[in-house]
């Protein structure tokens, strides 16, 4: 299939359909993107109902997003105008598949001050990872490992995390959200 882009130039609110075709994780993105939209909603329908949508619903719901999910009809809207941060600060990392293809309002981004950074783990190979990962196990298993400070909280505190992450109050510790 060939891939189709759009370029998006700003000149006033942004409006409009696409289809995004992919696998059943392709709606993940998708709502990540949402959450960029200083106004309005987004509506995406063909929605899987599977947990990795829910999580990412209820996480949209933490941040401050309206959200209103059907999932027997296959629809979400996401209305990211009341986001409790009036510019998202820190950072909120959204994992997919080495082969997932994320589609992004590049306007959105643009036109609200906001960026997306990606970034490649590793070029070692599948082999040499495995090595790695089977070195890793040995030395947790033997007690060598200690992990960093972690400071867990539950869903409902992601807030908290994000006011944490913003102050500065996190220095060596990581905030773990536990779902």
């Amino acid at each position: 299939m060939t891939e189709v882009r759009y370029r998006v130039r700003p000149a006033g609110p942004l409006n409009g359909t696409a289809v995004v075709q992919g696998a059943k994780n392709a709606a993940l993105p998708m709502i990540g993107a949402a959450l960029l939209a200083r106004r309005g909603q987004t509506v995406l329908r063909n929605v899987p109902a599977i947990t990795d949508v829910q999580r990412a619903v209820d996480l949209a719901r933490l941040l401050g997003a309206h959200v209103e999910y059907h999932p027997n009809d296959r629809l979400l809207v996401i209305d990211a105008t009341d986001i409790t941060s009036s510019r998202l600060r820190g950072r909120i990392v959204l994992l997919a598949g080495a082969r997932s293809r994320p589609v992004l309002p590049a306007g959105a981004l643009y036109m609200n001050d906001r960026s997306v950074i990606g970034f490649v783990i590793s070029h070692a190979s599948t082999a040499e990872l495995a090595e790695a990962a089977a070195a890793v196990n040995r030395m947790l298993a033997a007690g060598r490992l200690a992990p960093r400070a972690v400071v867990p909280l539950p869903p409902s505190q992601v807030a908290e995390a994000h006011r944490m992450i913003e102050q500065g109050e996190l220095r060596g510790r990581r905030a773990v959200i536990t779902v």
